[in-house]
């Protein structure tokens, strides 16, 4: 029965808490105070983020324009766990699909790129001169404009921010400018549609009013992403030389420079992209502002779509049977169940929880254009508080609450940051760690990610104090989470680490009656990391 045992993981899930509650209570002194603090720490941050959601329209602010809702057309993509006993459908994302009503129309999208293409272009008359040599990179072009939390700087990618764009072509006295544009984007179209989308799947939505905390357009450059590092370049001279002193003192020359070879080959090979990620927004939307018969590769990947493959179906195949054509034809059949979401067209968008884990995937030819929009939120039933508080700042913070999703990834994230920044001991530092992770998981329950790291701060607090029961709670934490997010290779990899260090700690005496269970237990998690890593990383 499908509802008993999801009844008995929750008791489970509630027994555990417990036990981590209990080690809290018995060494932070004034626990309560320190969550109180904790929680305030978190909602300073998203207030002072709230400044820079003012740059463009908030949901609410012109009812005029609410008023002529154009919501496109949109389609949900989900996928289904068939590793479960229980298997149910999980969403991903959704994928608008209307050719009548694009979430940008072309003209938008060229006063868009032309705005960005001054950024990432040097001003330079003479014709000769190599295009690719007056492109900006991402760090030169940054550097100038916005600081912001989201950046995809990697080799062949570039990024501006829309609020720098919108401000250097004369800002909001540009009645056809990307402020206008955009205002109208979000209030029409944007806002209407991931309120009614993801109604059931953003706890208090009723109580936010959705916001624009930053904005990227990103081109990926899959010919630049895959050029070899010049061997003139003297950064690069630099750091070899550094690293080729540090070899031959090691004696081993030959492979540092087969390692930069390895290097060199899988660049090539990934295009221009972006590694498993999550964005620190409520929702993220992707919007596609050039063709796809432009460029080849691209796409956004969910971790989750490996939900749809058992990990005994992950091959792994050496040099000489890679090219086999059974082999090969395994291998079509796989990535054409995982194949990467893109846009459905120009102008059309994907948009997903920002809590989801994703990949930009490779562009492995020609260029890629995309527009991401971040989403956050406000309270609605603070504005006025906001507005009339403005003089007493530090009064604004404390009534002030962030939304329960953006509350728990902040926990999720500063959590090891505050233990490293204020605790004067490692053990105090691991309990620190741990309480921020309990928050982020009193927030959101089923956040997977939360209770992997929840049990690897127990993991570290039964190593230093050599506790068994401490050890088998971490366990317990591992194993929900990866029935939570079962295809994160990281999990397996850390619950492999965790049954090996309590096989070390039977093997020296320190714990008895361990030994045997703990082995076979680390060699099958370590096969199950080894597998889902290569694979998530072949796509």
């Amino acid at each position: 029965d499908t509802n008993t045992d999801d009844d008995d993981a929750d008791a489970d899930a509630a027994l555990l808490l417990k036990k981590v509650d209990e080690i809290l209570q018995n060494n932070i002194p004034d626990l309560d105070s320190f969550i109180q603090s904790a929680y305030q720490k978190i909602d300073q941050l998203h207030f002072a983020d709230l400044e820079l959601c003012s740059s463009f329209a908030s949901e609410f602010s012109s009812q005029q324009q609410r008023s002529y809702e154009q919501i496109p057309n949109y389609s949900f993509i989900q996928t289904t766990d068939t590793t479960s006993t229980n298997p149910k459908p999980s969403l991903l994302a959704l994928q608008t699909n209307d050719i009548h009503q694009p979430i940008l129309n072309q003209s938008s999208i060229d006063t868009i790129i032309h705005a960005a293409e001054s950024i990432w272009f040097k001003d330079n008359n003479n014709e000769d001169d190599n295009k690719n040599n007056n492109l900006i990179n991402a760090t030169t072009a940054t550097s100038a404009t916005s600081k912001s939390r989201f950046t995809y700087q990697r080799r062949g990618n570039y990024e501006a921010h829309l609020v720098d764009l919108a401000n250097i072509e004369n800002g909001k006295n540009n009645k056809n400018g990307i402020y206008q544009i955009m205002n109208e984007t979000l209030l029409k179209r944007v806002y209407p549609m991931v309120r009614k989308a993801f109604q059931s799947d953003i706890p208090d939505i009723n109580e936010l009013e959705f916001c624009i905390y930053d904005s990227l357009i990103i081109r990926y450059n899959s010919s630049e992403a895959m050029l070899l590092p010049s061997s003139s370049s003297s950064s690069s001279s630099s750091l070899q030389q550094h690293q080729q002193q540090r070899c031959n003192n090691d004696n081993r020359t030959n492979n540092y420079d087969e390692q930069i070879q390895q290097r060199q080959r899988r660049r090539q090979f990934m295009g221009a992209g972006q590694p498993l990620h999550r964005d620190k927004s409520i929702v993220s939307v992707n919007i596609m502002l050039n063709s796809d018969n432009e460029f080849e590769g691209g796409g956004t990947f969910f971790e989750n779509q490996m939900r749809v493959v058992k990990v005994s179906e992950l091959e792994i195949y050496d040099v000489d049977e890679y090219n086999d054509d059974t082999s090969a034809n395994r291998r079509y059949a796989m990535h054409k169940r995982l194949k990467p979401l893109k846009p459905t067209g120009i102008g059309q968008a994907v948009a997903h929880l920002s809590s989801q884990r994703h990949a930009g995937t490779g562009t492995t030819k020609g260029c890629r254009d995309i527009l991401v929009l971040f989403l956050t939120a406000k309270k609605k039933k603070d504005e006025n508080r906001l507005i009339n508080m403005k003089s007493d700042n530090q009064s604004i913070i404390q009534n002030y609450n962030a939304p329960t999703m953006e509350r728990a990834a902040r926990l999720k994230v500063n959590a090891r940051g505050h233990a490293a920044r204020t605790c004067t001991t490692k053990e105090e530092e691991i309990l620190h760690r741990m309480a921020y992770l309990r928050l982020t998981i009193e927030n959101t329950p089923f956040d997977g990610e939360a209770w992997h790291y929840l049990g690897m701060a127990l993991r570290d607090y039964a190593k230093k104090n050599t506790n068994s029961d401490v050890f088998h709670s971490c366990i317990k934490c591992l194993e929900r989470a990866l029935i939570l997010s079962p295809c994160d290779g990281r999990l397996c990899n850390n619950i492999g680490l965790t049954y090996e260090t309590l096989f070390n700690c039977a093997n020296n005496n320190k714990i008895s009656n361990e030994k045997d269970d703990s082995e076979a237990n680390f060699h099958t998690a370590y096969e199950q990391a080894f597998v889902t890593k290569y694979f998530t990383r072949s796509q």
